[in-house]
Formats: structure tokens, sequence, C-alpha cells
């Protein structure tokens, strides 16, 4: 399935982006599909990648301690799951993502460091890492409402679903 870059801008934190920023999102994509059933990740996987859906529906459930599976929401066309690799380093998915039918997802790698200099996702996603003023310390810049990292500070000012928005 070929996918026209401009169409990333159904995504809602695509709006406002270049049509350069898009393309170059799209030739960074892998394209993924799942059938009905099979998974996307694992709750506990590191966050490698983030995820929008382009076909299809999928689930986002996680396991609690006592082992019983709690569905957090459903994932429709042009949004966005599994981002919290490209905010926070060495994270793991906290949730598992499910094929509720035959779906079509583009993985976007979200290793921070990397997204940060190379990477239209550092200008396009709220929350992913760039650099300060002074060109060396990695800062998250957030909308009210999100995670701020300063370099090794984390100030947590979410509302306690945006989370489950993220994953």
């Amino acid at each position: 399935m070929a996918i026209d870059p401009l169409q990333l801008r159904q995504v809602s934190v695509f709006q406002n982006a270049t049509d350069d920023d898009l393309q170059s999102l799209a030739r960074h994509a892998i394209e993924r599909s799942i059938e009905e059933g099979e998974f996307f990740f694992f709750q506990g996987d590191p966050a490698e990648y983030l995820y929008i859906l382009v076909s299809g529906r999928a689930k986002l459930m996680q396991t609690n301690p006592a082992g019983q599976q709690v569905n957090l929401r459903t994932i429709n066309e042009w949004q966005m799951f599994g981002a919290l690799g490209a905010v926070r380093e060495n994270a793991t998915y906290p949730a598992t993502a499910q094929a509720l039918e035959h779906s079509t997802a583009l993985a976007i790698r979200s290793d921070p460091e990397k997204v940060a200099f190379r990477h239209p996702l550092c200008r396009l996603l709220p929350g992913c890492p760039s650099v300060n003023g002074s060109g060396n310390i990695p800062v998250y810049t957030c909308h009210p409402g999100r995670l701020r990292v300063d370099g090794n500070h984390v100030e947590q000012i979410i509302s306690p679903d945006y989370l489950s928005r993220l994953i």
C-alpha cells in the first residue's frame, strides 16, 4: 500500500507540518500489515517504534498485576500510538497493541537521540527531544499538560490520562 506523505496530515500532531517534513517522515516509515488478532507490540517490549494506523482498527490493552487484561482504547485510522519511546529514553510499551481486523500501520523508529538531530519527528511530535540554545543539552519541550524533561530532571505536568493517550 503506497502512502501519499500528505495523508499524514490526518494525524493531529502533523496537521501543521510542512510538505517536506511529511515526505521525510514517510521516507523513515516502515509499513507493517497485521492480521486480525495479531500484535503490533506487547506490554514490556522496548518502545522502538511509534505507529500510525493507516487502515483497520486496533486496541490497546494492559495486563494488571493480577493478570487481568484491561482495554484502554481503540485505535482508528490515522491515529498515532506507541509513541512513548519518542519522548522517553529506554522506554518500554506500557500496553499491548492488537489488531481488531486486518490493519496496516506505518512504523517510525522512535529513538530519542537519533530523532533529535536527524528526524522530522523532532519538529513535529510534541514532547520530542530538541536541542536548546546551548546546542548540547537535550530538552523535551511540551505543551501544557505534558512531560517536560530538562537534562536529567523530569517534571510531571501531565493529566493522569496523558500517558494512556501517548501509548
